[in-house]
């Protein structure tokens, strides 16, 4: 039950930080856009084609290559964040897991010289 609620937390935990970055990443491309630089928008205009992701655009401003290169940045968290959230752990060997669920499985304390024995 553990194992599920760590789980459970590790995976609410990604998501909220995946949220904090795309909400960085939106509030970024609308100023971006104010100015007239966001690569994504022009994309979706239709002003620039989507191949251009993996060249520099010669002569912009820093800012234009920017929003490009933050678009794939966000692209690449994006997949890994969502990918690992659906990720579940390793289950246990159903044995060893009685082990633990019963108190039977050598404690680190009982297992090292001098250690309690009980």
């Amino acid at each position: 039950m553990a194992d599920v609620r760590r789980w459970s937390d590790r995976q609410t935990q990604g998501m909220k930080h995946w949220l904090l970055h795309t909400a960085i990443f939106l509030i970024a491309q609308l100023i971006f856009f104010a100015l007239g630089y966001s690569w994504p928008w022009e994309v979706l205009s239709g002003r620039t084609p989507l191949n251009s992701i993996f060249s520099s655009i010669d002569g912009q401003l820093w800012t234009a290559n920017t929003s490009r290169i933050w678009s794939i940045v966000w692209l690449i968290d994006s997949v890994i964040t969502l990918f690992s959230l659906g990720r579940k752990p390793a289950a246990a060997d159903p044995a060893e897991r009685t082990k633990q669920q019963d108190g039977t499985a050598p404690s680190a304390h009982r297992d090292l010289p001098g250690g309690n024995a009980g």
